[in-house]
């Protein structure tokens, strides 16, 4: 689980009419829960572990509403192989996908990770 808290700048574009045009700052606190679920899956004789997201941002402060949400929420699958540097374990490799909404606001997020631990 993971905790986070950033000031931001939100700038819209490619709008439609200049007129929906807008540029805010916001800050925002993340909590994101990543659970992982081993498998008997291998590549390259590397185990292969689904991964469970899921994880809620929180707008705060005068400009909190700018979006028209003050919260979104996100949930997702992913899975992670352990990457190796010769004979050294150097981290994991994560792909994943997530379905991301909010009171008007819906979308998707695909990502490659890696994570050095």
């Amino acid at each position: 689980m993971s905790t986070n808290f950033y000031h931001i700048q939100v700038d819209s574009f490619n709008e439609s009419n200049n007129a929906v045009h807008f540029s805010e700052a916001a800050n925002m606190f993340t909590i994101n829960a990543d659970m992982i679920f081993p498998t008997e899956l291998h590549i390259g004789n590397q185990r292969v572990d689904f991964v469970f997201l899921l994880g809620n941002v929180t707008f705060m402060g005068e400009n909190r509403d700018t979006l028209g949400y003050t919260s979104s929420y996100q949930a997702g699958l992913g899975a992670e192989i352990p990457f190796r540097w010769g004979k050294e374990k150097a981290g994991h490799i994560r792909l994943s996908s997530q379905l991301l909404w909010a009171d008007n606001m819906d979308g998707w997020l695909l990502t490659i990770g890696y994570n050095a631990n």
